[in-house]
């Protein structure tokens, strides 16, 4: 299934559960106004944090893990590239990130073990930090 069909897929999900509200006909609701998102907040196991600014988010590539024999490939990984930052993320479920990103959502990344996931949360294992050297 491509990402473009899981992402339709996942909205199509939530939207059935409720949690999307849509405005019905020829009636305007009005939204609760809630501010930008205007960082996003990185935070290691380690306790290591980092902030960077969406105003230099570049984009977002994602890519779907495969069961195989080589145990490292059936992670699904997001690499996220700033102006001076590069982020790779190593986890399972990420097509919800994708999709916070996509909507101006998304606050924070926080790794986690995976003793503590379920079948439809994002769980991120390892993220990785790379500054750009210019």
């Amino acid at each position: 299934m491509s990402l473009r069909e899981q992402i339709e897929q996942r909205r199509m999900a939530q939207s059935a559960n409720g949690s999307i509200a849509s405005a019905k006909p020829g009636k305007s609701e009005k939204q609760p106004s809630t501010p930008p998102v205007r960082f996003l907040r990185i935070m290691k196991m380690n306790k290591r944090c980092w902030e960077l600014p969406w105003g230099s988010f570049h984009g977002v590539g994602f890519t779907p893990g495969a069961e195989s024999a080589d145990d490292d490939s059936k992670y699904e990984r997001l690499h996220l590239v700033f102006s001076r930052h590069e982020v790779a993320v190593r986890g399972y479920n990420l097509v919800g990130v994708v999709i916070a990103i996509e909507s101006n959502t998304f606050r924070k990344l926080c790794e986690t073990t995976e003793k503590y996931t379920d079948a439809t949360t994002p769980v991120i294992l390892a993220v990785e930090i790379n500054v750009k050297t210019q």
